[in-house]
């Protein structure tokens, strides 16, 4: 197999990134040749680069390295090594790099924990007719990381990776500081914003596949705010109450002209990042709809929207058994909250931390439906294990496995599996998967230094 790009020196090396692959390499690019995708480079350790983008051909960068070195480049699908053999051509050293097909990218786009798709149809338009379309997700840094923000999203950010889509995470230092979030503080904001990005690549998030933009640099550009205006002049009062869910407030509880700023802010990041599909929580669903709704009105694009599940807190609801009819306000106000610490394991906990929240956790007896301990189970147990595994006595059954979540439910329902046995087996398995973060944070003294600023600060809701 042959790749072809325009005129090459002989015995340069050549980087082709394509997909969802993982390129290092040594040395500096000397001039971009042609592209059809996004280029990036990765010295080192150090953080991808983009350093150009031009449509229709394939593309290539020259790399200055001794002839005949070579590139190693795991792929989702295939690895490969790739070298000159003329001035115009690539022999394909090993495995051949085959391209996700439309199936398997929306197959990784919609694996859990997605939970919507607005829409599918749009979705595979725009897969379609980009190979790489910009995706993001949005947070505010507003204190220690708990498994939905950390794991869940991680899982999303890897997925999209995966699946060739140029993933950014951005992180809305901007946002907190309107919300009042640790207390108004933009530096410490700041750090929470540096905790949250060592919190990913801890969990595993490819550092130089994901782009990490912090909004106080992006905020210095004047067309950021015109389009924050022009967004703000189709909205109505009524229009962006209706929207203050997004900021973890009820329609009655904006008291400040800067609660109103958070929804045209966040529907004009959007545009000003050439976002074409956003992956947030269910509970950002309404400023995403905003974006469909009033994007092509005012120049830009209707943007695809994939939202993921929002992990149940660990404490009882306040009104239980919830009635019917309102079970998504019940969600809403009982998912995982860092300002409510007693609700949520968070990724730095220690094992005895960990074992005691879940000891103390809410766990209905053969209730599946609002069980944060079932929840953590279909959401991270399942995704990260084939098998689950749960350890007790012989008096109370002995050691029992699970191959899938269905039969999970199924036997908790049935009352085969009492409460205190699956929380012991959840707590252990949790345990064992966030041991890389505890070593990461251990041995990243920048790291560790994020977490123990945020811990002693006091965290506003």
């Amino acid at each position: 197999m042959k790749f072809r790009g325009g005129e090459c020196e002989k015995d340069k090396l050549i980087l082709f990134r394509g997909y969802s692959a993982k390129a290092q390499c040594i040395g500096k690019p000397s001039r971009l040749l042609s592209n059809s995708q996004t280029l990036q480079k990765r010295v080192g350790a150090g953080v991808g680069k983009t350093i150009g983008s031009i449509q229709r051909s394939p593309f290539m960068i020259t790399l200055a390295t001794n002839k005949n070195q070579r590139l190693n480049e795991n792929n989702a699908m295939s690895s490969a090594n790739y070298i000159f053999k003329s001035n115009t051509q690539l022999r394909l050293a090993t495995n051949r790099l085959v391209p996700l097909d439309i199936e398997k990218k929306i197959e990784l786009i919609c694996r859990p924990p997605t939970e919507e798709v607005l829409t599918p149809q749009d979705l595979r338009k725009l897969l379609e007719t980009e190979a790489h379309p910009i995706a993001y997700n949005g947070f505010e840094p507003s204190g220690l990381v708990h498994l939905g923000t950390g794991v869940i999203c991680a899982y999303k950010m890897k997925d999209f990776v995966e699946a060739g889509v140029h993933f950014k995470a951005y992180l809305s230092t901007w946002h907190a500081w309107l919300n009042n979030k640790l207390g108004g503080d933009l530096a410490l904001i700041r750090k929470a914003a540096d905790l949250f990005r060592h919190s990913w690549i801890a969990l595993g998030v490819p550092a130089d596949k994901v782009e990490f933009i912090y909004s106080d640099e992006l905020y210095d550009d004047i067309e950021f705010w015109a389009k924050t205006v022009k967004i703000a002049k189709n909205l109505t009062i009524a229009r962006t109450t209706r929207t203050l869910e997004i900021a973890g407030r009820k329609e009655t509880e904006a008291h400040y002209v800067s609660d109103y700023l958070y929804t045209p802010m966040q529907v004009a990041d959007i545009f000003h990042l050439n976002v074409k599909i956003c992956q947030l929580g269910m509970d950002q669903r309404k400023a995403n709809v905003v974006a469909r709704e009033i994007g092509e009105k005012i120049g830009y694009w209707k943007p695809v929207c994939v939202h993921h599940h929002l992990l149940q807190g660990l404490e009882k609801p306040k009104v239980w058994p919830i009635p019917e009819g309102q079970e998504k306000e019940a969600v809403a106000s009982a998912k995982m909250s860092k300002s409510k610490p007693e609700t949520c394991i968070f990724i730095y906990d220690t094992p005895a931390e960990i074992k005691q929240k879940m000891a103390k956790a809410f766990c209905p007896e053969k209730t599946v439906q609002f069980n944060p301990i079932l929840d953590i189970c279909k959401y991270i147990i399942f995704r990260e294990k084939p098998v689950f595994t749960i350890e007790r006595p012989a008096k109370f059954g002995g050691t029992v496995q699970f191959q899938n979540f269905n039969e999970l439910a199924t036997a908790y329902t049935e009352g085969k599996l009492h409460p205190q046995d699956l929380k012991n087996g959840v707590a252990e398995q949790l345990v064992n998967i966030l041991e890389p973060v505890r070593k990461y944070f251990d041995n990243n003294t920048e790291a560790k230094d994020c977490l123990e600023t945020i811990r002693k600060a006091k965290i506003t809701r």
